[in-house]
């Protein structure tokens, strides 16, 4: 997260970012589980994420998984999954792409809750 490119592509913003790091997903649930609404994005189902049904949340967290792997079929009892839909002719989108919309909806729509 400081490697030079990063920041500069930043803009500077990530040192405005509070940035943790953990071992697990388990250590993370462990510190701050309970105090958040958990949205793992999955692409085999869950609710479709889109502006207008995005849900509002006074603290939540985004759990993203690998781009070749995803995440574990587990995740979708931990919290509310999502799926972000796209057209049948892509397979899903890139990490950052994803990672960018989820964060821009959620933004958006939770700008009062904060």
């Amino acid at each position: 997260y400081f490697n030079l490119k990063n920041v500069r592509a930043s803009m500077g913003s990530v040192f405005k970012v509070n940035i943790g790091v953990f071992e697990s997903y388990e250590e993370y649930k462990n510190d701050y589980g309970e105090e958040r609404d958990i949205f793992p994005f999955m692409l085999d189902g869950g609710t479709v994420l889109a502006a207008e049904n995005c849900p509002v949340s006074k603290r939540y967290s985004l759990v993203f998984g690998n781009e070749a792997s995803e995440l574990p079929e587990e995740f979708k009892e931990e919290g509310t999954a999502l799926f972000i839909d796209q057209t049948d002719e892509v397979d899903s989108l890139n990490l950052s792409v994803a990672a960018g919309v989820g964060i821009y909806l959620f933004t958006q729509r939770n700008r009062e809750a904060l």
